[in-house]
């Protein structure tokens, strides 16, 4: 076998031109070493590279690539500064994306120190005005979910700001004073760089709207929109920066950038009307004397960060002036402001006075009066001593006033004098109230009927059938569960709208803030949510048992008008027991959860095909996918298998971290927080666009580990994961550090006893990966650790022939030195010196000849 000449040799830990080529030659351009690049510059999108090597000072030559570098690049210089330029694979985005094509760019180019990303971007509004086309640097980037703001919706954000690396940190900083002396030059470069690629200035101009402006135009542009509600640009449209916005207008279009929801409550009308001649009120509208009080009217209670906004806008001359009104408690002292208080004003006497007459049946002023000096100014009291006294008035009208002087003055005293007057049907005012306090979402009439049914049912207090709660009596318009919310709850809940409520808000303060649930039934404990919420999941889990699911079969149109409580039980029940568990464990109703039958009714219920799940599923992937953190960890102690596989997401993990729980995802790994050694192990993760296009080959732990996730890797260790663990190729944690050069991570796992000659499926040892992917940094750490340097793959090839493939002489004399057989052979007869001719690698096969490798030896 002829040795090939110098010039065809390839390096330590690349390929060979022979095995793998992967270059495009343009004639002219200057070509230099792997070595001397070191800046990596990453794009989204293929017109995003393309401007990229519009702003090179020069253009390279393309050079040869790793064995197992995917990436294609273009090559060139700006400043000094030698770029290496790739961009993500076609419609394959997020971070992960990026994070393979870096890694995979530093296994060709070495000597990179610095990782930029670079492209088209949308950032969160503020007050600079930053435009379509402006040059942006991050310096503190956060990522975003993704998806259009609509009318009515708001996002969410699920990270935490990334802040980029010191040396990107000083040069931002140089510039940033640079740019403080004289005009920045990026316009004028970008106009210089751009010429002649085909770009240019859109036709449209850049149009911009307030905020508050309801967008009529139903086309892609707005030159049906009222142009009036266009602020004044404060740069010019000249400006290169503003180039190619077009686009990204519309993918930002916000129809209606303002819209919010708004749940008003009802009020007793022309009440309140004397505020507007109050010559408080009309001090604070006076502009004379906003400096006493800086445009701040009290009621009774604020936020710190109003006053201290009012304050601002004073000594900016901004005219603000801001009103709030709340109860007396807690009390806040504030500096600067008008104060009202409430009960005080002589107006709000009145309406107190007018309303009293308009609704008390006896027209009795010595009531009035007692009435009025009694209630201390508290509306909501009115209101309801007028309801106790009608009825009085009813029966006779022979005890009003004896009746008014047992009615207590306090709001908190009258609600439990109300409410300890009649002692029939605890039971049911009980449920009444826990289900306005602690339901996930208010309930509609029916849905309250059929929940409280479900909860005296079980305790035989009311018939074992499903009543019908949409039945009207032919003496009353009412249909029988709006009648029933009434009367269930004394009269301290009624039905606004399509909604189950308090009558007021000073009804849930005394039943929460000044304890009434606990004097009323003492044995729901001061912490009374966990047995609350324990009685309500029962209360869903009794009405799902009075179902087959083959009546959905037959039925389906009729369950959802019928039996309005099933979907929110058959969604909520799970939610109820989460909030459960802390006080009441909920590991035996987990044991015992009918999950067959709550998967058919949950994907009846459910409208997205997505989110549906097979009637395979675990229950502690549902668990995962719900994000229930308390039911997991119930889950898991009878049943601590956290790596079985199925579903959309695969995994369990996986299904957390796509839904964005880290509560959840924490409690999977048996651990308090995904803080590890004082860093959030899962910080800008973009939970289901990272996750989508890797889930399907790993487990959790290798995704961890091909992704760089140090920090889960640990926590899964931390959390019981067996350092043996393995993947579908039964390649251990111990090959996965070694295959990405993660040195802290193999020091671990030995330390903790992995096992340093596990073969995967091909027979491969951790040494094997070492010498392929991390020869220099890897191979001395696994042989001095005991690793077998004549360990046989599936082939019968040893780590010898893996260091002559790929031309590592270190290694390779360090292998020998180490006493690995020169001429061992491999199931077709190759000897290393046979391996080291066949890749060209001449170095390799001379010092294998000195050391006593048989140079006659013949392969099969």
């Amino acid at each position: 076998m002829d040795i090939p000449p110098p010039g065809e040799l390839g390096k330590c830990g690349l390929p060979h031109l022979a095995s793998r080529q992967k270059t495009f030659h343009t004639e002219g351009l200057p070509a230099l070493q792997h070595e001397l690049y070191t800046v990596a510059w990453i794009c989204a999108l293929s017109f995003e590279m393309a401007a990229a090597q519009a702003v090179l000072d020069e253009r390279h030559e393309p050079l040869p690539t790793h064995t197992d570098d995917t990436n294609t690049y273009a090559l060139g210089n700006i400043q000094g500064h030698n770029v290496v330029i790739a961009c993500l694979p076609m419609n394959q985005y997020g971070i992960v994306n990026a994070a393979t094509v870096m890694t995979n760019l530093k296994r060709t180019f070495p000597a990179i120190r610095v990782g930029l990303m670079v492209g088209i971007g949308g950032g969160v509004p503020s007050m600079a005005d930053v435009r379509l086309g402006d040059v942006v640097v991050g310096t503190r980037v956060m990522q975003t979910d993704l998806g259009k703001i609509v009318a009515g919706e708001q996002l969410e954000r699920t990270s935490i700001p990334k802040i980029p690396h010191q040396l990107l940190g000083t040069a931002v900083s140089a510039l940033r004073s640079k740019h403080e002396l004289g005009p920045s030059q990026v316009p004028s470069i970008l106009q210089l760089k751009l010429e002649g690629h085909g770009y240019g200035r859109p036709s449209l101009p850049d149009r911009l709207f307030l905020a508050t402006y309801h967008h009529q135009a139903t086309t892609g542009s707005c030159d049906e929109c009222d142009h009036s509600k266009e602020p004044p640009a404060t740069k010019s449209d000249e400006d290169p920066s503003q180039e190619r916005r077009k686009m990204l207008s519309n993918s930002l279009r916000f129809e209606q950038a303002d819209a919010r929801k708004s749940n008003i409550n009802r009020a007793h009308g022309k009440t309140c009307q004397w505020l507007l001649n109050h010559p408080d009120y009309k001090a604070w509208l006076d502009p004379e004397k906003l400096a006493q009080h800086h445009g701040f009217l009290w009621i009774t209670d604020m936020v710190q960060y109003f006053e201290d906004l009012s304050k601002q806008s004073t000594a900016n001359g901004v005219p603000l002036r801001v009103c709030f009104s709340s109860r007396h408690h807690p009390y806040i002292i504030i500096r600067w402001g008008t104060r009202l208080t409430l009960e005080h004003q002589p107006g709000h006497a009145k309406d107190l006075e007018v309303y009293i007459r308009g609704h008390l049946r006896a027209d009795d002023p010595i009531i009035i009066k007692k009435l009025l000096h009694k209630s201390a100014g508290v509306f909501m009291w009115v209101v309801l001593v007028i309801e106790i006294l009608n009825r009085e008035y009813a029966r006779g009208a022979m005890s009003l006033n004896r009746r008014l002087e047992e009615i207590p003055s306090d709001l908190s005293e009258l609600f439990k004098d109300i409410l300890r007057r009649e002692n029939s049907n605890l039971e049911e005012l009980r449920l009444c109230f826990l289900w306005i306090l602690c339901a996930k979402n208010h309930l509609t009439p029916d849905e309250f009927y059929l929940a409280l049914w479900s909860g005296l049912s079980s305790q035989g207090l009311v018939e074992n059938e499903i009543p019908d709660s949409s039945v009207k009596d032919a003496s009353n318009s009412l249909p029988r569960a709006h009648r029933y919310v009434i009367s269930s709850s004394r009269g301290l809940a009624e039905v606004a709208g399509s909604k189950v409520q308090f009558i007021h808000e000073s009804v849930r303060d005394f039943l929460v803030k000044d304890r009434g649930l606990y004097e009323l039934w003492p044995e729901l404990g001061l912490d009374w949510e966990g047995p609350s919420h324990d009685m309500l999941k029962h209360c869903c889990l009794v009405y799902i048992t009075q179902f087959d699911f083959h009546d959905f079969l037959r039925w389906p149109s009729m369950i959802p008008n019928k039996h309005r409580f099933l979907e929110y039980a058959t969604t909520n029940i799970l939610y109820h027991a989460n909030a459960a568990n802390k006080a009441v464990p909920q590991s035996e109703f987990l044991s015992t959860f009918p999950i067959t039958k709550w998967i058919h009714m949950n994907n009846f219920f459910e409208k997205s095909p997505f989110l549906k799940y097979t009637q395979a599923a675990n229950l502690l992937y549902i668990l995962a996918d719900k994000g229930y953190p308390e039911l997991i960890r119930a889950r898991l102690k009878t049943d601590p298998n956290i790596h079985v596989r199925g579903e959309r997401h695969r995994y369990p993990l996986f299904a957390s971290l796509a839904r964005g729980n880290k509560a959840s995802f924490a409690a999977l790994l048996n651990v308090s927080s995904t803080i590890y050694d004082g860093v959030d192990v899962i910080e800008g993760l973009n939970y289901r666009n990272d996750l989508e296009e890797y889930v399907y080959d790993h487990t959790p732990v290798s995704w961890a580990m091909f992704t760089g996730r140090e920090g889960i890797v640990k926590l899964l260790l931390q959390g019981g994961m067996s350092v043996n663990h393995v993947d579908a190729d039964r390649d251990t944690l111990l090959s996965m550090a070694v295959r990405i050069g993660q040195g802290a991570l193999v020091m671990l796992l030995l330390d903790r006893g992995a096992d340093i000659n596990a073969r995967n499926a091909d027979g491969w040892a951790p040494l094997f990966h070492a010498l392929k992917w991390n020869p220099k940094s890897m191979t001395r750490l696994l042989i001095d650790r005991g690793a077998d340097v004549n360990a046989r793959d599936n082939d019968r090839s040893t780590p010898l022939f893996t260091a002559a493939e790929y031309s590592c002489e270190s290694t390779t004399r360090l292998l020998i030195d180490r006493r690995a057989d020169v001429n061992a052979r491999d199931n077709n007869g190759l000897t290393p010196l046979l391996a080291a001719l066949k890749y060209r690698s001449e170095s390799t096969a001379r010092l294998l000849i000195d050391r006593g490798a048989y140079v006659n030896a013949r392969d099969n």
